[in-house]
């Protein structure tokens, strides 16, 4: 069966959208199943309601603070990110992040203030940049840290120009110096922004949320995302670029009123959030699920269970593995790079040292399920042309 829209309905009893989730998905999965319809003809043709469904649903089952968030505002970030043309929940483009919000609520007939564990989408830096490139005018957008012991010199002027030279010695956010975001524009030109460290401090101390959750949890990130709004100013706009924009600053001030997003549910009424301890499930620590848990993706066929090799057969399965990008395994530091944009996890050198066989073996596995998620989506959108 079929709603008017074309999203799956259930026999089952009418989900609510104030419900916590909590540990029993099944409101959950009605509610949003329910409009999956909506969700398609929001993202359009290029995108797979179906996908970015399953992709937020892993995402929640994994992180038990995001159970304790109502079903309506995990629905509403997956809206937002819709409409940005973003998988909410997929690390490399969008997080859902839990906050404690203030909200109204009727008591014994009197309205009154509590906090509410609730839902926020936060579109990673590299989200930012698929928004940017996807626009067609912009060719690519490079955001890079830069260390204590780097070289790094900016010339202005009529020959604008960045010299960086990194020494790969340090990742260690308390010696980053600056942050830099350069825009390649499909004309040929170019357009960079440099933050010191002393700016990216004055825009997470501005941030409503600047004591707990991303800025606090991923700073590098968050510094590279602040250069890449920056960016944002001067480069060529689209719609949903500006949406894109109206939410950041709709996050960092409180104040959703100039957010333009279509759907009406996709605004929420207040955002003001209390800190919330332990917001992701450690996310400086690589954790990676080495299989989807059955509950969270139904569509999803059971992984096969692959024996564990040495260390070093681990890392050379991943680096032959398609998708994983021409890297090998006697780079350290690219390979650290390429996990940490896989996993959606900042891996530093020496943290990839000191990675398990099954860590390995656990991106490996991340990079094929994307894979086939990636091929499905196709084909599903192949079968409605």
């Amino acid at each position: 069966m079929a709603d008017e829209n074309g999203g799956a309905l259930t026999t089952t009893k009418k989900a609510s959208a104030s419900l916590v989730i909590g540990k029993d998905f099944e409101n959950f999965r009605n509610y949003i199943e329910a409009r999956l319809g909506t969700i398609q003809k929001i993202a359009g043709e290029q995108m797979s309601a179906e996908r970015m469904y399953r992709i937020a649903l892993n995402c929640v089952t994994r992180t038990p603070k995001l159970q304790q968030c109502t079903v309506m505002s995990v629905y509403r970030c997956v809206l937002q990110a819709a409409e940005l043309g973003l998988e909410a929940g997929n690390p490399n483009e969008a997080h859902l992040v839990p906050f404690n919000n203030k909200v109204k609520v009727k008591e014994n007939g009197k309205e009154v203030e509590r906090y509410q564990m609730e839902c926020i989408l936060i579109p990673d830096y590299r989200g930012l940049i698929k928004i940017a490139v996807d626009s067609g005018r912009v060719g690519k957008v490079d955001a890079y840290p830069v260390y204590e012991g780097d070289v790094f010199e900016v010339q202005l002027g009529d020959e604008p120009h960045i010299h960086h030279c990194p020494k790969f010695e340090t990742t260690d956010p308390s010696k980053m110096t600056h942050v830099y975001a350069v825009g390649h524009l499909v004309n040929g030109m170019k357009q960079f922004e440099v933050l010191t460290k002393a700016e990216v401090d004055r825009i997470k101390a501005s941030s409503k949320a600047s004591s707990s959750g991303p800025w606090v949890d991923w700073r590098i990130p968050m510094a590279r995302k602040s250069a890449v709004k920056r960016l944002y100013k001067w480069l060529p706009k689209t719609r949903r670029m500006a949406k894109a924009e109206a939410l950041e600053t709709a996050l960092e001030t409180g104040d959703f009123s100039l957010v333009d997003f279509d759907e009406a549910d996709a605004i929420p009424a207040h955002f003001e959030p209390e800190a919330v301890e332990e917001v992701s499930t450690e996310p400086q620590k690589l954790q990676i699920p080495t299989s989807v848990p059955e509950a969270a993706s139904p569509a999803a066929p059971a992984e096969s269970t692959v024996p564990v090799g040495t260390r070093s057969d681990e890392i050379r399965h991943l680096v032959n593995t398609p998708g994983f990008g021409e890297v090998t395994a006697k780079d350290p530091d690219k390979m650290a790079i390429r996990i940490s944009e896989i996993t959606g996890v900042e891996v530093t050198v020496d943290r990839f040292k000191a990675m398990t066989p099954i860590e390995i073996q656990a991106v490996r596995k991340m990079i094929e399920r994307q894979t086939k998620e990636s091929e499905a989506a196709k084909a599903a959108q192949t079968s409605l042309m």
